[in-house]
């Protein structure tokens, strides 16, 4: 077991994982698609929460990992972006979830 998560670890350093997944939340956020103000988005805050592997997905057929980032605003949490990527550290999926009700309708 540790070698399968040192061999993980590696995979996410050596695949920029974090930074990538960062970089896909400011996209989405500054997306012109994106239902909230841009004088808002800016202030969000994303941070890092966790890396999850999946490798039995009704969904999927391969085995991917996730990466979620807390979005922040004033210091509270309002919701998460999720990276979904391959094995070869290619982005197969990815979403950016506000849970906040009174952000979804600004």
């Amino acid at each position: 077991m540790e070698e399968l998560l040192g061999s993980l670890s590696k995979f996410v350093i050596e695949h920029n994982i974090e930074s990538r997944a960062l970089e896909g939340a400011r996209q989405w956020a500054e997306s012109e698609d994106f239902e909230i103000d841009n004088s808002i988005t800016k202030k969000f805050e994303f941070n890092f929460s966790a890396h999850k592997l999946c490798f039995k997905d009704e969904n999927r057929s391969i085995v991917y990992i996730e990466t979620y980032l807390n979005i922040m605003l004033d210091d509270e949490e309002i919701g998460y972006y999720c990276w979904v990527s391959d094995l070869s550290g290619e982005v197969i999926d990815d979403m950016l979830v506000i849970t906040k009700n009174e952000l979804k309708y600004c």
